[in-house]
């Protein structure tokens, strides 16, 4: 278990504020378990997250995490790479 801690998280079509459900997921749990089993550095892909959301559309994975009491929001597209541990 790691010290982060995932309060907000989602994965799809973010493209220009999009807030159609179906081209979008909560990803909170999954990218919970993400960190904990890789010690804080998760690749944003659908195998990850466990589906694709959005055939044919380039993803991102957004959301907020905690660190101690330190709230830090974070983002970045399918295929990254994010190291938890340096936000």
């Amino acid at each position: 278990m790691s010290n982060i801690i995932v309060e907000t998280a989602v994965y799809g079509d973010l493209s220009n504020g999009q807030n159609d459900a179906s081209k979008v997921m909560d990803v909170t749990s999954i990218l919970q378990t993400a960190i904990d089993k890789s010690n804080g550095v998760v690749v944003a892909s659908n195998s990850t997250m466990g589906r694709d959301p959005c055939y044919g559309t380039v993803k991102k994975l957004a959301g907020t995490i905690k660190k101690g009491s330190e709230f830090r929001s974070f983002v970045c597209q399918e295929g990254q790479t994010i190291n938890f541990n340096t936000l």
